[in-house]
């Protein structure tokens, strides 16, 4: 036990240094957008303002009717130089945004490797506490050892092996485990019913697939005749009629054997 908590302190210390990491660099990306944001305004601005000297340059109107929605004290050279500028640092900003948007990725990536090793080793660790306590004689160890091979937690799933831990916790009087017993032979042979009358289904779907693409043809002439009337029957030939005969009493087994699934899938749920 004390393995295992040594384990989980030393993955929680790693896992947490990346965590760190990672929002860390999650607000630096915020505040790198926001900045990429207000740069992109200034950029339009700068846009606009070019866009209004190539326009009108120096003219009188000009000046006299938009000096009181923007002050232009700049050349239009003067703008172009800023512009450049301004979309050389929003390119740079973007650069560094992606590389550490791609650090984010790999950071988080390395978090969910660490949490898969931590629980991968933390399941070795109690199997091996488990296994050594049960060999020890401690029922509990045995009952819950027993419990984990039948539903495959923390080791492979073997109903045997199961089967003989569970023995063992009940040859020392752990009730539970011989009622655990009980049930789990209860499961197998509910499972087996249900494969064993599936195996069935499809031996029956397999019988009806190989009358022939002719019976295929009449067969909805054969329901017409089994649901409503039997005049249609009478163009029919007696080996035709036979195989309509064997095909709907085929669909109304296995009309039967699905049921009969779905009761065997409703006691096994109740167990």
């Amino acid at each position: 036990m004390e393995y295992s908590k040594q384990i989980s302190i030393e993955y929680d210390a790693l896992i947490k240094e990346h965590e760190h990491k990672i929002s860390s660099l999650s607000n630096k990306v915020k505040d790198i957008t926001k900045s990429i944001s207000e740069d992109e305004k200034v950029l339009d601005e700068f846009k606009y303002k070019e866009s209004w000297l190539e326009k009108y340059g120096n003219s009188l109107w000009f000046f006299q009717y938009k000096i009181k929605d923007l002050v232009f004290n700049e050349k239009l050279p003067d703008i172009r130089q800023k512009i450049e500028y301004q979309r050389k640092n929003i390119e740079n900003k973007s650069i560094e945004l992606n590389y550490i948007e791609k650090e984010i990725k790999t950071a988080k990536q390395l978090v969910q490797k660490l949490q898969s090793e931590k629980k991968e080793l933390q399941k070795k660790s109690q199997l091996f506490e488990l296994i050594t306590s049960a060999k020890k004689g401690d029922t509990t160890a045995q009952y819950q050892l027993g419990l984990n091979y039948f539903k495959g937690d923390i080791v492979e799933k073997n109903i045997s092996t199961a089967l003989e831990w569970l023995q063992k916790a009940v040859n020392q009087g752990h009730t539970q485990a011989k009622q655990e017993i009980i049930r789990i032979n209860k499961i197998n042979d509910l499972e087996s019913e249900i494969s064993t009358t599936r195996d069935k289904i499809r031996d029956i779907d397999e019988i009806i697939s190989k009358i022939g693409d002719r019976i295929d043809a009449i067969y909805g002439t054969g329901k017409y005749y089994s649901e409503y009337r039997p005049l249609s029957m009478s163009v029919l030939t007696q080996r035709d009629r036979e195989y309509i005969q064997k095909t709907y009493n085929y669909e109304q087994e296995n009309k039967l054997l699905r049921e009969k699934i779905k009761t065997l899938k409703e006691k096994l749920n109740s167990l």
